[in-house]
């Protein structure tokens, strides 16, 4: 999996790629990456917040939203192991 650089993202001394991923061609269907559904469970407080959020960064969905936020964490891990 490659990361496509359409602008970066500074976290701390380290620089972050956006999190769009790019699938290898095996892994894409109808030309966008495959995804796999999960569930999670929230307290309400916690939902009201990420659907506040959606809105004022202006993702498109709650998926789209912690999609973003798992990988940027993924991304930060990642880094912390080095």
């Amino acid at each position: 999996m490659g990361i496509l650089s359409s602008g970066c993202q500074s976290v701390g001394a380290r620089t972050l790629q956006p999190h769009v991923l790019e699938a290898d061609h095996a892994h894409r269907q109808n030309g966008r990456p495959q995804v796999s559904r999960i569930s999670i469970s929230l307290p309400r407080e916690l939902l009201a917040d990420l659907d506040g959020m959606v809105g004022k960064r202006g993702f498109d969905s709650r998926s789209q939203a912690v999609n973003d936020m798992v990988h940027r964490g993924l991304m930060e891990h990642s880094i912390s192991l080095e």
